[in-house]
């Protein structure tokens, strides 16, 4: 087994016996499932993440897998994946312990789920926040495959 595939087994299983502990049932969703549970509230990557935090002419990317709460916020933060290594670390923390989700039409009971999100940053052009963080499904394919967790196959 992969490194990145035992993080994110101990991962699940941390995630699984808090659930059981509160009687509550997780759902385990891959990034693309995600939407249809949990709409990211985009204000709040703007609010977190300033252009400064990204150098200009850096490129590189993180994935951090996370649980979002009953209330949107998210909460038991791993780094999966960082390039280059060590560089994006503490700014992709700070990224997803900021984000906030409002119940997509898939959730209307506000279940908890454990996801996790690929990060891009680009310090091309930092003088628009748009231009710093984008999600996976905006950028080119060779950048997502930096930080791609290959293999991971979660689902409900």
């Amino acid at each position: 087994m992969s490194p990145v595939l035992a993080v994110i087994a101990l991962s699940l299983a941390a995630v699984a016996a808090t659930a059981q502990s509160e009687d509550d049932d997780v759902i385990v969703l891959a990034p693309g499932e995600r939407s249809a549970y949990w709409v990211l509230d985009r204000a709040t990557v703007e609010r977190n993440v300033k252009p400064r935090d990204v150098p200009r002419g850096a490129i590189g990317c993180a994935a951090v897998s996370f649980i979002i709460e009953r209330n949107g916020s998210t909460s038991t933060f791993k780094l999966l994946r960082s390039t280059p290594e060590g560089q994006w670390d503490e700014l992709s923390r700070k990224v997803v312990a900021g984000l906030s989700f409002k119940p997509g039409e898939k959730n209307p009971r506000a279940e908890v789920v454990f996801t996790y999100l690929t990060i891009t940053y680009t310090g091309q052009g930092n003088e628009v926040l748009g231009t710093h963080l984008k999600p996976r499904v905006q950028l080119d394919d060779r950048m997502n495959e930096m930080c791609e967790v290959k293999g991971m196959q979660i689902g409900q």
